[in-house]
């Protein structure tokens, strides 16, 4: 247990330095994983928003086709009013004639609106597709700046990772999964040192009993208090039974 605690607190060390190599980048790698969601939320609207213009323009393609036909029979009954040899024939056509007018009413007041929302979506479109390059020239600049910064630490970040891979070979995984659990929480001090009768975590005291049993450092023993494994390394301190 002792080799597996003393392989931690060099995990955490190379961990630190890993660590502090990616605060070197700043707020970077937020801003681009950003961009890009917005980017992708924006070009899906985009898509949906021409899916709906194509769809608008069939429509009124429809419309305008039916106002035509419409058109034309009104035209043809027009012209058999001049013919007609009875008032029965008249009215008869007359009421046709009413009939294909209000039909061309509604006709028109849908090729209206139609017109109307086309248009609407095409300011749209045009509004999304001017925020997309937008976004995009932000993003290359972003993504540029970031890579410029990974390949300033490219080099020791690999090594660091490397020393990293070599120390996992050497602690056993419940040890191992416990340590990254807290450290998901605590950040760099997962592992801190038992200071005379105190954490050095969070600097609540430990009961002799305790503090005994963390000097002997054959068991993983965490803080009561903050959470974090505690290790021995005074080698002036006296380790009795």
């Amino acid at each position: 247990m002792k080799n597996n605690l003393l392989v931690l607190i060099e995990l955490q060390k190379v961990d630190n330095e890993l660590q502090t190599l990616e605060e070197l980048k700043g707020d970077l790698p937020q801003k681009v994983r950003e961009l890009k969601e917005e980017l992708s939320l924006l070009t899906q609207n985009s898509e949906s928003q021409k899916r709906d213009l194509e769809e608008t323009k069939r429509l009124r393609f429809h419309w305008d086709g039916e106002l035509k036909v419409l058109q034309d029979k009104l035209n043809k009954y027009r012209d058999q009013l001049y013919a007609v040899k009875s008032n029965r024939e008249y009215d008869a056509i007359t009421v046709e004639i009413e009939g294909i007018e209000k039909k061309i009413d509604e006709t028109e007041t849908k090729a209206l609106e139609l017109i109307e929302k086309e248009d609407g979506l095409s300011e749209a479109i045009k509004n999304s597709d001017s925020q997309i390059a937008g976004l995009n020239d932000n993003l290359v600049t972003k993504e540029h700046e970031l890579q410029q910064k990974i390949s300033k630490t490219e080099d020791e970040y690999k090594v660091w990772q490397t020393k990293r891979g070599e120390l996992l070979g050497q602690i056993k995984r419940p040890i191992l999964a416990t340590y990254e659990r807290i450290r998901k929480v605590k950040g760099r001090n997962t592992v801190a040192e038992l200071n005379k009768y105190a954490c050095g975590g969070c600097y609540s005291a430990i009961p002799p009993q305790k503090a005994m049993e963390i000097r002997t450092m054959d068991q993983l023993i965490l803080c009561e208090s903050c959470g974090r494994i505690l290790i021995y390394l005074n080698e002036n301190e006296v380790v009795t039974s």
